[in-house]
């Protein structure tokens, strides 16, 4: 889990650096992105080896990339008025690997599991919705409002996640061990669960752009 995680936010990191440096060249680009997803997998490999991570942490660290890059991001085109690709692709870059690392020290140090995880990151999806849904409402042609809306709405989303978080006692009670991936709900703890959304970082290709997206899987079971 640790090292497809590595491999994926290393991919995402090539990707931000080239939009970040104008790069033109497609095949660069693509041999960048390949480079530092292969390159982040073997240095996890190497560094985790004799070590154990717990699905709830690797989940908070996902959690810090995804947030610690769109919430920045975010702020950025919601004060800019001409805001330009490389800059905000700099930005994004630089708030996600803060946010990780930031996650990354403090995720051994305090007490979290996976359920956790994925209810902090469907609070914020359902606030930054919300936020969209508001600034669309109030001034559909002011991208800047409609941007602050989404960091507005994220930032109370994660908030109120984070707080049902702390006196929820069924999520509190969560055994770690046994929470099935993705999984908020279960009939069994071996054997059966119910998914719901989790936000995923992907990246799309179209004609000679790349773009950054974040993929959200409405429902999935497993047993």
């Amino acid at each position: 889990m640790v090292i497809n995680f590595s491999g994926e936010w290393g991919a995402i990191n090539g990707l931000l650096l080239s939009l970040a440096t104008n790069m033109k060249d497609n095949s660069n680009q693509e041999l960048l992105i390949f480079s530092t997803g292969l390159g982040a997998m073997l240095g996890s490999a190497i560094l985790t080896r004799d070590k154990t991570f717990y699905s709830g942490n690797v989940g908070l660290a996902k959690s810090g990339a995804m947030w610690g890059a769109l919430i920045p991001y975010g702020i950025y085109l919601a004060l800019e008025k001409n805001p330009q690709n490389d800059t905000a692709s700099l930005v994004a870059l630089v708030g996600g690997n803060l946010g990780l690392a930031s996650v990354a020290y403090l995720a051994p140090r305090i007490d979290w599991n996976r359920r956790k995880a994925i209810w902090l990151d469907l609070g914020g999806i359902i606030g930054t919705g919300s936020g969209l849904g508001i600034g669309v409402l109030l001034d559909p042609d002011n991208d800047q409002a409609i941007a602050a809306g989404c960091v507005f709405g994220s930032l109370i989303g994660l908030s109120i996640a984070t707080l049902l978080n702390q006196i929820h006692p069924k999520i509190n009670a969560q055994k770690e061990k046994s929470s099935p991936i993705n999984s908020l709900f279960w009939k069994n703890e071996k054997d059966f669960g119910l998914g719901f959304p989790f936000p995923q970082l992907t990246t799309r290709k179209m004609g000679e752009r790349v773009f950054l997206e974040t993929q959200v899987p409405l429902v999935s079971l497993r047993w």
